[in-house]
């Protein structure tokens, strides 16, 4: 009964226009006033909350890790189907745990030009590093194990 007469007063309130102040004297040669001049419905339209702001999902909020976790185990899937159960040590896995964490970086970086946000220092430094890493790696893979059509 109680929540119901305060529902139907906080309704009667929100929907009134202004209302008036009662002057009630003057002190110092100032109006006093028992109410001051308040429009409900824009108290009403201050107290609620703010519309909520839609949140990034995960692969968005954190795509090193993302790009490291498929790449690890993309290149875990090659390893065991090309090279068996011992016979490359985990090198495959770790060249493509590695490129994807450089590919992660990239849509980091991009993500957050995209949104006007700016690039930070250790993430430059790391695309400047992956990408010496990639370029070292292949060389390292096509003319250390005697590949490429090159000199063996």
């Amino acid at each position: 009964m109680r929540a119901t007469v305060v529902l139907t007063v906080v309704m009667v309130l929100t929907s009134a226009g202004p209302a008036f102040a009662q002057q009630i004297g003057a002190v110092d040669g100032r109006d006093v006033t028992l109410f001051r001049a308040v429009d409900f419905r824009e108290v009403a339209a201050r107290t609620q909350a703010p519309p909520a702001t839609p949140r990034e999902g995960w692969a968005a909020r954190h795509p090193v890790l993302l790009g490291t976790l498929i790449g690890a185990g993309a290149g875990l899937i090659i390893e065991h189907n090309t090279c068996g159960v011992s016979s490359c040590n985990g090198l495959v896995a770790a060249t493509f745990t590695g490129a994807g964490t450089w590919g992660g970086l990239i849509a980091s970086a991009v993500h957050k030009k995209h949104q006007g946000q700016p690039v930070s220092r250790t993430t430059k430094i790391g695309l400047v590093l992956g990408a010496i890493g990639a370029g070292v790696g292949a060389f390292l893979y096509c003319y250390g194990a005697g590949g490429c059509g090159g000199v063996s």
